[in-house]
């Protein structure tokens, strides 16, 4: 964030910069070959509004997770707005995708919920 606000990017939130990192790691390593590596095990895909938003319409959640989390899990999904995140909101929804059990088998894979623009 420090970078950002040099570079004069004063606009710019945790959102963004997180955005801009997962991108980098999936590039290099998620598509970079690095699959099956620790690194790419615990990376996510870039968080958005699309993403989560598919996440909290979900109704066929195929994770066992306690029916009152999730419900709190999917309103935190539905209203966050990721270019709005801050470090603590961006901690809570990365915890939440990871109490649903969807960083089983690399956290990347979360990405299967992004269906692209439909808008």
């Amino acid at each position: 964030m420090r970078e950002l606000k040099a570079q004069r990017a004063p606009d710019a939130t945790f959102g963004h910069a997180a955005k801009a990192v997962a991108i980098y790691l999936k590039t290099i390593v998620v598509c970079g070959g690095h699959d099956q590596t620790p690194l790419a095990r615990i990376a996510h895909p870039p968080i958005d509004r699309i993403l989560l938003r598919t996440l909290a319409r979900d109704r066929k959640f195929p994770f066992p997770l306690k029916a009152q989390a999730l419900e709190k899990a999917r309103k935190l999904w539905r209203h966050t707005n990721w270019t709005e995140m801050d470090r603590v909101i961006y901690d809570e929804v990365i915890e939440s995708l990871r109490e649903a059990g969807l960083d089983e088998g690399g956290f990347w894979r979360v990405e299967r919920w992004w269906v692209g623009d439909t808008g």
